[in-house]
C-alpha cells in the first residue's frame, strides 16, 4: 500500500509558527516518528518517503500558498497513483478549540481554502482530513489575522501534546 499525508500551511519564515500551520507541525512531527527521508521532486512540495511493513508513505508540505495547496496535491497523488483512501490531508480548524482533533473522511471543505483547493484539484473529497483545532478566535480579530498569528505563550506550551496526538492520529490512518 502507498499512503500520502499532506500537511497544509504556508512557505516561508514569516508565516513559521503560526496558527495556519498547524498542518506542517503536524507532518513534521510525523517525519521524525516514521524517520522517513526527504526526496527530491519537480513538483512544488517539500516531500519525504518512508518504508514500514505497511507499505510505502510520503510526506508532503505544499510549497505553494495554502489557498493553492491543491496545485502540489493533485499532480503528486495521479503520478504516484496513490489511492485517495490513503491520502490525508491535515490542517488547522479554527471552528475546533485549541487541542481539539477531530478526523473525517469524504467531507466538505468547511470553509477552508486550502482543503477546498485540494478538493478542486483532485476532483473529489474522498480523502480523509485531520483537523486540529486552533480556537477559539476573539470575536474581535477578523479570522485570517487569527490564523496567520503566532501561538501565544501558553498555547506554545499545550503544542508539544497537540502535535503529538495528531501524529498519532496520522499513524492510526495506515491499515
Amino acid at each position: 500500500m502507498t499512503y500520502l499525508f499532506v500537511g497544509l500551511g504556508n512557505p516561508g519564515e514569516e508565516y513559521e509558527n503560526t496558527r495556519h500551520n498547524a498542518g506542517f507541525a503536524a507532518v513534521d512531527l510525523l517525519l521524525e516518528k516514521l524517520g522517513a527521508t526527504k526526496i527530491k521532486t519537480k513538483l512544488l512540495a517539500s516531500v519525504a518517503r518512508a518504508k514500514t511493513e505497511s507499505g510505502e508513505i510520503f510526506v508532503m508540505k505544499p510549497m505553494t500558498f495554502m489557498n493553492e495547496s491543491g496545485n502540489a496535491v493533485a499532480p503528486f497523488v495521479k503520478t504516484k497513483k496513490i489511492p485517495l483512501k490513503n491520502t490525508v490531508v491535515v490542517h488547522d480548524d479554527l471552528d475546533l478549540p485549541l487541542g481539539e482533533i477531530r478526523v473525517s473522511k469524504n467531507a466538505s471543505s468547511a470553509g477552508h481554502n486550502g482543503v477546498q483547493s485540494v478538493i478542486d484539484r483532485l476532483g473529489s473529497k474522498d480523502f480523509t482530513r485531520i483537523r486540529l483545532g486552533i480556537g477559539p478566535r476573539p470575536s474581535k480579530i477578523p479570522a485570517d489575522k487569527f490564523v496567520l498569528g503566532r501561538f501565544t505563550n501558553e498555547e506554545k506550551t499545550k503544542l508539544p501534546d497537540i502535535l503529538d496526538r495528531a501524529a498519532g492520529a496520522c499513524l492510526a490512518e495506515i491499515k
